[in-house]
């Protein structure tokens, strides 16, 4: 091959100039309270958001708990209704089968103090009979 048909089959390549990108407009700067206020605004519809997207998912999980509550029913050869198992889905819900501990109060510690009524009456008597034998006699002599 020549040079002038090498150069007639050979295609240009294209040019390497960046292309002109569009101008952008520059904000001024946000100012911390701004940030925090928008911040909040999107934590809050992204808590919404999650909300109902858990309420369109809760009738989804309870009829697969239902499914795996049947299913383990079925295999230890008991029979168990739709009802019976609603109603144990819903007592779940409602927290029936959890403890809570009572909250602190002036009853609870009397009744804790009860409770242990021996332990604190020896501990007692123990003391008063210690501060009794720390008073030094009242004796006066003539």
């Amino acid at each position: 091959m020549t040079d002038a048909t090498a150069s007639a089959t050979m295609t240009p390549l294209p040019s390497a100039a960046p292309a002109a990108a569009p101008p952008v407009a520059v904000a001024p700067p946000q100012t911390l309270d701004e940030l925090m206020m928008a911040m909040d605004v999107v934590d809050t519809l992204r808590h919404q958001e999650k909300l109902v997207q858990d309420e369109l998912g809760q009738t989804v999980r309870d009829e697969d708990l239902k499914k795996r509550l049947r299913e383990l029913y079925e295999s230890q050869g008991l029979t168990v209704t739709d009802a019976i198992l609603d109603q144990g889905i819903r007592a779940l819900k409602e927290s029936r089968f959890t403890y809570e501990p009572p909250k602190p109060s002036w009853a609870l510690s009397l009744a804790k103090i009860w409770v242990r009524r021996t332990i604190v009456g020896t501990l007692t008597i123990s003391a008063l009979s210690r501060l009794k034998k720390r008073k030094p006699s009242a004796r006066k002599s003539n």
